[in-house]
């Protein structure tokens, strides 16, 4: 299965993105004993439209170009279901158990329209505050390594 994170906006060059690339090292290291062959972070322009819908629309359109039926699409949004890294780990154990590549969604400023977010297979939140899309991509990342050191018993997380 391959693991991609979808993302609209760019880190560019600054300690965030340092982060990123420690959590894209460890997933690697481990990934492969839950099945993941590969991992791939795309980054998307943020619309410039003036109005949100349109802003929402633009983005949309970029987005659904990403969006692949047989995949297992998972956005996180606000309105999503809050889970935890246990919830994490399921999920990666079910995309790699159906034989299905996992694809992580995450929306601008303004967040999804609701059109592209009707076609996804899951919608997950990490609580109710909201939280910059810079940090929004290294909290995944981290979720996502803590997911797989969960599934391979590795004493990173801790109950």
């Amino acid at each position: 299965m391959k693991l991609k994170v979808i993302s609209i906006g760019q880190l560019k060059n600054n300690p965030i993105l340092e982060i990123q690339k420690d959590y894209e090292s460890r997933i690697l290291n481990l990934s492969k004993s839950v099945g993941i062959k590969s991992l791939e972070i795309k980054e998307l322009p943020i619309s410039k439209k003036s109005s949100i819908k349109e802003r929402q629309k633009e983005e949309a359109k970029i987005i659904s170009q990403h969006i692949k039926q047989n995949n297992l699409n998972v956005f996180l949004d606000g309105k999503g279901e809050n889970i935890n890294s246990v919830g994490v780990s399921q999920i990666i154990s079910k995309s790699s158990f159906d034989g299905k590549d996992l694809v992580f969604f995450i929306g601008g400023p303004d967040g999804f329209d609701e059109k592209i977010i009707k076609v996804e297979n899951k919608i997950i939140s990490f609580g109710k505050v909201t939280w910059p899309h810079k940090l929004i991509r290294i909290m995944l990342l981290e979720q996502l390594y803590r997911g797989i050191t969960i599934l391979n018993n590795h004493p990173y997380h801790r109950n």
